[in-house]
């Protein structure tokens, strides 16, 4: 009996914010054809972009001059150890919620941007 090869598995599913940012990426959103500031060339040769975009499920998007006080919460690791840390989603969560304040979040880059 001949047993057919099995079929190659389609390798890692990909997250909902990872194929927004492939979607923004292939649309360039941006009138000097920069998306962040980068070029569609540079955000190719970036291995995960989906840390750098901030279009994640939970993230806020206020805008910064309609806030009284803005700030930004730096974790000293790469986005995917920060995010995943209970509290400072907590904190920017609560801080979010608050009227009149704007908190953003910042990582270490990953190794894809040095």
């Amino acid at each position: 009996v001949v047993t057919p090869p099995s079929a190659p598995s389609p390798g890692p599913t990909r997250t909902d914010a990872e194929r927004r940012a492939e979607e923004a990426l292939l649309a360039g959103d941006e009138s000097d054809g920069t998306i962040a500031g980068f070029t569609k060339l540079e955000w190719s040769c970036i291995q995960t972009p989906a840390r750098y975009l901030g279009n994640e499920v939970g993230a806020r998007h206020k805008d910064w001059d309609d806030a009284e006080v803005r700030f930004t919460m730096a974790y000293p690791e790469i986005y995917e150890v920060g995010a995943s840390n209970l509290g400072h989603v907590v904190l920017y969560t609560i801080l979010n919620n608050q009227p009149g304040m704007l908190c953003d979040r910042a990582y270490l880059p990953g190794d894809d941007m040095l």
